[in-house]
């Protein structure tokens, strides 16, 4: 019991601060922030650290043309918010990031930026960990109705670089390529996707289809299936429900569960499922 009058331990302690301003004359937004958090901190959220930890990020956004044409450049340190993965560890590296998205009216919307990524994969067949690396993304995404129904199309590009040989390094001198669609219509949302990923020594696709629908105003319901195959192997199923509930004055509950396939460094799938509780109220 002395240990919780221990004051002078900052081991439990959190810090945060925020804040983001507009430079009116070029319409420049600038924002950014810091973070503290001791060893022993613990918050009430999907996202633990269990590690001493300085976080920091300013970020930059230039529009042009009116808001056609908007360019964000940012810096960051230790910004890692994955729920699913270890938070014991820390970097000194700070990383870049530079995007330019093109946004004109009844045209599909074009991203191109150069930016961390992250990977997730299995090691010893128990533990989640995060590799980040820098890549180079293209999307193009589109938004337009077909009769009732309101559509979503998007085309991705990823390509990343590195070596095989790099310690616990997955994703090396790899492509990724995914298109999507998703139809909503009613109380029913329904996507497709289809991705493919080109590494040197793992090459496999994955086609997912997915569809949620709200059975009443406070009900909401979903499935999925993904079919998993790596080329000239194994073929691998996996699936994913959800379910959501709100109540009134009381808020929200969410249920999720998952199942998927990680790359690991053995250029195999390995299965991981995955499980959320989270409850949201809104004030």
């Amino acid at each position: 019991m002395k240990s919780l009058w221990q004051f002078q331990d900052n081991a439990n302690l959190g810090i945060s601060v925020k804040g983001q301003t507009m430079i009116n004359k070029t319409a420049t937004r600038l924002s950014g922030f810091y973070r503290k958090t001791g060893e022993s901190f613990q918050s009430f959220s999907l996202f633990t650290y269990n590690t001493d930890q300085t976080s920091w990020s300013v970020k930059v956004d230039q529009p042009f043309l009116k808001n056609k044409i908007n360019v964000i450049a940012s810096l960051r340190r230790n910004d890692f918010l994955n729920p699913f993965t270890e938070k014991t560890f820390k970097t000194s590296s700070i990383f870049k990031s530079v995007q330019v998205n093109i946004r004109f009216p009844k045209w599909p919307v074009l991203s191109v930026g150069y930016y961390p990524g992250t990977q997730l994969y299995v090691v010893n067949k128990e533990r989640i960990r995060e590799n980040a690396y820098y890549l180079f993304n293209g999307s193009l995404l589109y938004q337009y109705a077909a009769g009732n129904a309101r559509m979503l199309s998007s085309i991705l590009y990823n390509r990343y670089a590195g070596k095989g040989t790099d310690s616990g390094f997955i994703a090396y001198a790899g492509t990724t390529y995914m298109a999507s669609q998703t139809v909503m219509i009613g109380k029913a949302q329904l996507q497709g996707v289809y991705v493919y990923t080109n590494q040197e020594q793992l090459q496999y696709y994955t086609l997912e289809a997915n569809g949620d629908y709200w059975l009443a105003t406070w009900l909401q319901a979903g499935a999925g299936i993904k079919y998993n195959r790596v080329a000239g192997g194994k073929t691998y199923m996996g699936s994913r429900g959800s379910l959501g509930i709100d109540i009134k004055k009381l808020g929200g509950l969410r249920l999720q569960y998952e199942k998927s396939y990680l790359p690991t460094i053995w250029q195999t799938l390995y299965p991981v499922e995955t499980g959320t509780l989270s409850w949201f109220k809104y004030f």
